[in-house]
């Protein structure tokens, strides 16, 4: 199996004028540095959740297709399974939360499909967990400070992305 995992750019659940509304700023001078962290943020909520949360396309070539497949990267959309080029009808298969039931065996298949969300489509709950880790990273600029008296507390975010996690 071959699978092809294409970043769709600039489709983020997270966009650099939210992030910047979020943490105040009315400036440009940091505006690299906030992209930055916001794909550091979203590299890690993935990482935390086991799924693609910006959107990415998904190919994979498959010899052969039967019966319940998992599709691993949530949120899919636009599914689309071909067989030597041809398209297969949909009334072939049946699409559920993350994955695929196909009714018969199809061979030489190439399945292609959306996964993850831009801005316009995120649950709410999960970009405000992006943008807290964003915030967090903006803030403390170092693992360690001294002079000051430092609080460690559970992640929000951890706690948030929590339930979005595939296992």
């Amino acid at each position: 199996m071959i699978t092809n995992i294409l970043k769709i750019n600039g489709d983020n659940p997270v966009d650099l004028k939210q992030a910047k509304d979020h943490l105040f700023i009315n400036h440009d001078e940091d505006d690299q540095y906030i992209q930055d962290l916001i794909e550091a943020s979203i590299s890690h909520a993935e990482g935390l959740t086991n799924r693609k949360l910006s959107a990415y396309e998904i190919t994979e070539v498959i010899p052969e297709l039967s019966g319940n497949r998992h599709l691993k990267y949530g949120n899919n959309s636009d599914i689309q399974i071909r067989s030597a080029n041809t398209l297969i009808d949909s009334s072939k298969y049946q699409v559920g939360i993350d994955q695929l039931l196909i009714q018969s065996t199809i061979k030489n298949v190439t399945l292609t499909y959306r996964c993850g969300y831009s801005s316009t489509d995120c649950p709410m709950d999960i970009k405000a967990a992006i943008l807290l880790l964003v915030a967090t990273l903006y803030e403390s600029r170092a693992d360690v400070s001294f002079g000051v008296q430092q609080y460690k507390s559970a992640l929000s975010s951890s706690v948030i992305l929590n339930k979005y996690k595939l296992y």
